[in-house]
């Protein structure tokens, strides 16, 4: 049988689950910078097939964006992405907002 402090630990272990999730997702800071896709890939796993583009950033950084619409096509073409980070950990992730020259509805 458990004490009332295991009892009590849990509890407020179990409470505190919320704010651990809310914290961890919630957004320390926001950049958009400019960058060049380089090169596209997949990767399988049991939900499907998933792409992504990999985009070289104006600050010589190379990030791995999912994307759907992934293709050869898009290589060399300009971009605009957004780098989110977030508060708890310092986990940044990657969106590409714009495509230069070209709606981003439109691609392929």
């Amino acid at each position: 049988m458990k004490t009332k402090l295991e009892q009590l630990i849990i509890i407020v272990f179990i409470l505190s689950i919320p704010f651990i999730i809310y914290f961890s997702m919630s957004t320390k800071s926001q950049l958009s910078m400019q960058g060049t896709v380089v090169n596209f890939g997949a990767r399988t796993d049991d939900t499907g097939i998933h792409s992504f583009l990999i985009v070289k950033l104006e600050n010589d950084k190379t990030v791995k964006i999912n994307y759907h619409l992934a293709s050869g096509l898009n290589i060399g073409k300009k971009v605009l992405v957004n780098e989110r980070t977030t508060k708890f950990f310092d986990i940044k992730k990657y969106k590409i907002i714009k495509w230069y020259g070209q709606d981003l509805k439109k691609t392929n």
